[in-house]
């Protein structure tokens, strides 16, 4: 899932390459166009999925974590504070160590609660036998909230695959070379009390429920991906 669309420079440049592969080609400027584009797009910076951050807010009152005006938290000093919290850690959080701990509250464990009760008749029904062995393996339940660095270092021994938490926005190019190094960059915020059962950017519940058992030992985990 993405949080922001892609920016339009970036945009832009994906249409543009689409449209010039399409076309048929040969000799030495079909060539030279091709690493153009392959150069155009790496100098496109689109985001990939983390909310926008400002480390130096320009004001004083200013918050940590920029959600966009339809975000269903947006209007919620609150949650927009515990967002800036959460961030906080994960912006001081020492590369190679383990995620940081967070003290979740009882609203955010009813969240999760009730988006893991909508999904155990979904998963009964559509999820593989490799997915449903991975959920046992990590212990995850509806009536807990696991810690990011529980399922870090349970990922780390089955698979070597290991969890990172991030703070805020990363390029594509970032978040391929943490893969590429068996590290997946995660969230480790709850989604806003009052939707449940959706999000428009990652959470924890995202990044655990819809990523971590994915990198069972059956799954894609073994895979060189990201080099």
């Amino acid at each position: 899932m993405r949080v922001r669309r892609v920016n339009d420079a970036a945009s832009n440049v994906v249409g543009a390459s689409l449209v010039e592969l399409k076309r048929p080609r040969s000799g030495p400027q079909a060539g030279r166009r091709g690493r153009t584009l392959i150069a155009e797009l790496r100098r496109a910076r689109a985001v990939v999925w983390a909310p926008r951050i400002s480390l130096r807010p320009a004001r004083l009152d200013a918050h940590l974590v920029i959600l966009d005006r339809d975000h269903p938290g947006f209007r919620d000093a609150t949650y927009r504070a515990r967002r800036d919290a959460i961030a906080r850690l994960a912006a001081v959080n020492v590369r190679g160590q383990p995620p940081p701990h967070v003290d979740y509250t009882v609203e955010e464990g009813q969240v999760w609660t009730a988006a893991l009760q909508a999904l155990a008749p979904l998963h009964a029904r559509y999820a593989c036998r490799s997915y449903l062995a991975a959920w046992r393996r990590l212990g995850l339940s509806a009536e807990r909230i696991p810690q990011l660095a529980e399922i870090s270092e349970e990922l780390m021994r089955a698979t070597r695959f290991r969890y990172a938490p991030v703070a805020g926005l990363v390029t594509p190019r970032e978040f391929m070379e943490h893969l590429a190094d068996r590290t997946f960059l995660a969230t480790q915020y709850m989604r806003h009390p009052s939707t449940p059962l959706y999000t428009p950017e990652p959470d924890l519940i995202h990044e655990i429920v819809g990523h971590a058992c994915l990198r069972s030992p059956n799954g894609w985990s073994t895979s060189r991906v990201g080099e």
